[in-house]
Order: C-alpha cells, then structure tokens, then sequence
C-alpha cells in the first residue's frame, strides 16, 4: 500500500464517522490542536496516526486514524505503545476493534484491560483499552 498523506487517512479511517463531522473539519481541528498545544500530539505509523493527547504526567488518551489493513494497523498499534513507552508514558487509553491488536501488544509484554464497548461508535465492535506501558518490549 502506498504512504497516504494525512488528510486521505482521517478521510478514509472509519472512526473519523464517530466525530460527527466532515473529515475536513476533524482534520482541520486535529491539526490546530497538534500545531498550537503542548498537550496534543502524533505518531504515524504507514498510514496509521495516533492522535492523542497528555490527560497527566505519564498518561495519554487517543485515538487511533487508520486506513491500513489490520494486520499493518495492529502492528501499528505495538509501535505506537513502544514509543510512548519509550517517552516514559505509563498509560495509554485508546479504542479499537482489533482483537489481534491487543493479541500483538500482549506479545510484546504489554499488559491491558478492557474498559468498556463504546455503545454510540459507527465503528462495529468498538472497545475503550487501558494500555500499560511499563514492561512492553
């Protein structure tokens, strides 16, 4: 698959439809947040992105933009924990429907719970995970 730029990825990643606005809009917002504060970053992975932002010291909630195939975007989901645990993140919350996501982040020594199915998504069994960042390879 061809490097997406970030524009096609939030235009193509289903969760972008869970925002309730036109991908122009999310990314446009995405984009003023990323540029003008300190709290609110990205990572990317292929032609996946991690949104996320600083909750606390050590803690981020996110949200992940993908249009790779779940294989790719699974793995994705291992380097973005390795980064941030790398940055010394203790904690990342984030959504996903990948059983092989957390299949792949357990694999690598991280440890996860399950918080909740998110009941309003437009994304089909969409689960809130708690990603413990300490320990993962």
């Amino acid at each position: 698959m061809k490097e997406a730029t970030t524009q096609e990825i939030i235009q193509g990643a289903p969760i972008t439809k869970d925002f309730g606005e036109h991908w122009e809009i999310v990314y446009m917002n995405i984009a003023n947040l990323v540029e003008n504060t300190k709290e609110h970053r990205i990572l990317r992975k292929d032609n996946s992105l991690l949104f996320y932002i600083i909750e606390e010291p050590k803690v981020a909630t996110g949200v992940v933009f993908s249009i790779d195939p779940p294989r790719t975007q699974a793995e994705a989901f291992v380097e973005f924990a390795k980064g941030l645990a790398f940055g010394g993140f203790e904690k990342l919350t984030v959504s996903t429907n990948l059983v092989l996501a957390a299949k792949l982040l357990y694999e690598a020594g991280f440890k996860m719970t399950v918080l909740g199915e998110e009941k309003n998504s437009k994304v089909k069994d969409l689960h809130d995970i708690e990603i413990t960042l300490q320990g993962g390879n």
